[in-house]
């Protein structure tokens, strides 16, 4: 169910997740942040479907692979 994909650029990292939140629904989580600091920040983006949650997660890994990052 959950997926998983790690990004970098430089000194910085993203990271793309489907997983269910704590009420059990369906979400994607962005994290980001710096590998030269403890600097993070999170962002939940609510699914309506399993099909809506995986467009989010392409759309989210393919814009950062556009700009520049890598998968790890």
């Amino acid at each position: 169910m959950g997926r998983l994909v790690q990004l970098t650029k430089e000194n910085r990292y993203y990271i793309v997740e489907t997983r269910k939140n704590l009420f059990g629904e369906l979400a994607v989580v962005l994290r980001w942040g710096s590998l030269k600091t403890e600097w993070e920040r999170q962002k939940e983006i609510p699914a309506k479907s399993q099909a809506h949650a995986e467009m989010l997660f392409e759309n989210a890994v393919s814009g950062k692979l556009r700009r520049g990052y890598r998968r790890v």
